[in-house]
């Protein structure tokens, strides 16, 4: 089955809770930001919707900077061609239509992936055919919204009702005969709108049409109960107290006209004091029962496993004597709050910590956790409880951050690790992709034999634990941060990616810097390398740098950085040094930091220049290492280095005009930066020990990977979802992508249907890479 291409213009629906009475005010700020949105009133927990076209995919990335703002909830959606300008059409005519988010079974996608999701939309695009109907795909929690345009909210209840009684046989999914009617949607929530361009102003109140029957639950100050059942025109409604998060419920006998409902709680609102009045939900119920449904009551559900299994095995470990309680509360704490959230709207339906990492990773790290407090073994109780710890506590700060709208800005502290909103599941899982690729490529390889012969040597025991983390994949997960740059938290394996990123694909392959940091830490390279490390610095007599002192200090922290740069370059990038100096700059150029330590960025980039030219100037560098006069050796060096400095400066000015006046070095600077990197030549025959011809091959090797061409022409760069062919090499089609720009074959700047198109390839991709959370 094709599917269709992407828009594209894709959409953002914002879902906004705010202040009492502060609805008119917000809508009229809004629309100046955005004057061809549709604004909406809400009946429901939210108040104000805004769908806008969206021109500038970070638009989806809102940060909520006005205190009227209680909550905000974005859904960044596209639709495939034909259906937007339709779409668009109604948007500006609706007068009361209603939104329905739609969430299907997990399995649903496992088992047909983005054809499955394709399939639902046609189906409920033709679900009740007496009104028009638009389906969009969002990029989070919720798979699918539609777009109803009728006016009159029984058809809405209609919908809804025939939408939760879809089976995977409806939506013609194959499937064996047993599983024909398990239902496909695991959770709907339909949202009233009434048209603030059509309707909410007192002369087009008598536009809408029909009767309702609501229900207004209402949160208020304690003591003014009374005020505020007052201040409700009555309308043959009962407002009675209530026990529970909600203090009033009105209610209303009969049914009452739409327009005079919503004449009422629109004034309500605007004339009760937000300093009294919390918060009001409107809920509209339907009078007609439910009918029995025999065929389909035996019909199961394709549900997904929460993390129920986690407090089971919690509560088993708590039971062994020796068994750290307080630790096994804190955690028991924290999994059940996530627990409890999933789900809840106000969330976004869970981060995706909360949904998989949790599900994936940390189901499987307390079932060893659960094996060390059984056996006894001490070394691995406390490691364990290092990791299990700080994925705790990098949880709960994302929950609370999400919570805290209010406080959520550019300027929050970068160290906490800020969950991304639910509506961004999609591309968060795509950027999974590509180190969950890497990772299963690195266990699937041989460590590098002096690891090996390290495990076989006398010291054998200190070098197992890495040895032995060559048998897993990635036992990490993504998040995102506020910072400018990518990051490895080495305690876990966990890769910060800059929320600015987020949309930015081509930057998605820094992660591959990322990842060679990871490797560095399994094979425990200071530990194999510690009496290399600890050799003194050999003098440098006269030659010596202004700033020889700072480099020396850091000495083991420009290893790592060096290690990492040299392993990328060789291994994903396929020893193409100057696309691979062109990469990494063009994102180095983007972080405030490198302005201030320019030197440290030109001495990794001239480490990899001296690498790379191993070859060419081997006989000039053979000669230099038989000179036993240290200085005359190092001013050899000094000459082929300044060379290369040269080269690669020239290089980085003609690709990056405008920006390499704020990094430009002088002569001098030159020199320093060739001194400080004559101290790390050494180890470039050092690191060449650890090259990983398996994980070379796997990762570079286009022969295995046939379909690239197409994948990259005919379908992402056309806007169209790669799906039934499987993607063999995720990290290659990026790196292809982005190696056609440095070419200029194509524009940097990436059309939104082309970043859409290969974030939904790389989530389609995904299924295949689930990690296994049932016990083995």
């Amino acid at each position: 089955m094709s599917i269709e291409p992407i828009t594209k213009t894709p959409f953002l629906i914002k879902l906004i809770r705010c202040e009492a009475g502060t609805e008119e005010k917000l809508v009229t700020s809004l629309r100046k930001k955005h004057p061809s949105s549709f604004f909406g009133k809400v009946l429901g927990k939210h108040d104000i919707i805004e769908i806008l076209t969206l021109n500038s995919l970070h638009d989806a990335i809102y940060v909520n900077s006005n205190p009227q703002i209680l909550n905000i909830s974005t859904f960044p959606c596209f639709s495939f061609k034909g259906h937007h300008k339709a779409c668009r059409k109604s948007l500006k005519e609706a007068i009361a239509p209603s939104i329905v988010l739609i969430r299907l079974n997990e399995p649903i996608f496992q088992n047909f992936g983005v054809e499955g999701v394709f399939k639902t939309t046609k189906k409920l695009g033709q679900l009740l055919p007496r009104i028009h109907s638009y389906t969009l795909v969002t990029m989070g929690y919720y798979d699918i919204v539609v777009w109803l345009e009728s006016n009159n909210f029984e058809d809405v209840f209609d919908y809804a009702e025939q939408l939760r009684k879809l089976s995977v046989e409806d939506i013609d999914l194959p499937r064996e005969e047993s599983q024909q009617k398990h239902r496909i949607i695991q959770d709907t929530i339909s949202i009233p709108v009434i048209s603030y361009d059509n309707v909410i102003n007192p002369e087009n109140w008598s536009k809408l049409q029909g009767e309702i029957s609501p229900i207004v639950n209402i949160r208020c100050v304690p003591g003014h109960e009374k005020s505020i059942v007052n201040n409700i025109d009555k309308q043959d409604n009962d407002c009675r107290a209530l026990l529970g998060s909600d203090d009033i419920v009105c209610f209303w006998k009969e049914k009452i006209h739409l327009k005079d409902f919503t004449k009422l709680i629109y004034e309500f609102r605007k004339k009760a004091s937000s300093d009294v009045l919390i918060d009001t939900v409107t809920k509209l119920y339907s009078i007609n029962e439910f009918e029995d449904d025999a065929e389909n009551l035996g019909g199961g559900t394709l549900s997904f496993p929460q993390p129920t299994k986690i407090l089971e095995r919690l509560d088993a470990i708590s039971q062994y004597p020796d068994s750290n309680q307080f630790f096994i509360g804190e955690l028991i704490n924290i999994v059940s709050l996530v627990n409890t959230l999933i789900g809840n709207f106000t969330m976004g339906a869970s981060s995706y910590e909360a949904r998989f990492s949790m599900m994936y990773f940390l189901n499987a790290l307390v079932r060893d956790y659960e094996q060390a407090v059984k056996d006894k073994i001490k070394p691995e109780i406390f490691k364990y409880e290092g990791w299990l710890l700080f994925y705790a506590n990098a949880l709960r700060n994302s929950i609370i951050q999400q919570f805290s709208s209010k406080g959520y800005s550019e300027s929050s502290d970068a160290n906490l690790y800020p969950t991304f909103a639910g509506s961004l599941v999609r591309i968060i899982k795509a950027i999974s992709l590509i180190p969950e690729f890497i990772f299963q490529v690195i266990c699937g390889s041989a460590p590098p034999q002096l690891l090996v012969d390290a495990v076989d040597g006398e010291d054998g025991m200190l070098f197992k634990e890495s040895f032995d983390q060559f048998d897993f994949p990635w036992v990490g997960f993504i998040c995102l941060d506020l910072s400018h740059g990518y990051c490895l938290v080495s305690q876990g394996e966990v890769l910060v990616v800059p929320h600015k990123d987020i949309f930015q694909i081509l930057n998605w392959i820094t992660l591959s810097h990322e990842i060679s940091h990871a490797y560095y830490y399994r094979i425990d390279f200071e530990k194999l390398e510690e009496s290399f490390l600890s050799t003194d610095l050999p003098p440098i007599g006269d030659l010596e740098p202004t700033d020889r002192s700072k480099y020396i200090a850091l000495r083991k922290e420009n290893v790592t950085e060096l290690f990492a740069h040299w392993f990328d370059y060789k291994h994903f990038f396929n020893e193409d040094f100057y696309f691979y100096i062109w990469s990494i700059w063009r994102t180095y150029l983007e972080i405030p930091r490198v302005y201030s330590n320019k030197f440290d960025y030109w001495i990794r980039s001239l480490f990899i220049w001296y690498c790379h030219n191993w070859k060419q100037n081997k006989t000039d560098i053979d000669k230099l290492n038989s000179l036993q006069n240290n200085l005359d050796r190092e001013k050899g060096y000094l000459r082929i280095l300044r060379k290369g400095i040269n080269e690669t400066a020239e290089f980085i000015e003609k690709k990056f005009p405008s920006d390499y006046r704020h990094v430009r070095i002088t002569t001098d600077d030159k020199m320093d930066i060739a001194v400080a990197t004559s101290r790390y030549i050494d180890f470039r025959d050092k690191f060449e020990a650890y090259t990983n011809h398996d994980i070379v091959q796997k990762i570079n090797n286009r022969q295995a990977y046939p379909s690239l061409r197409k994948h990259v022409n005919q379908f992402v760069l056309k806007g169209k979802i790669v799906i039934n062919d499987r993607i063999q090499n995720p990290f290659l089609l990026l790196r292809e992508i982005l190696y056609l720009v440095f070419r200029g074959e194509i524009d940097e700047k990436i059309e939104k249907q082309v970043v859409i198109a290969l974030t939904l390839s790389l989530w389609e991709e995904s299924r295949f890479y689930s990690r296994d959370d049932e016990d083995e």
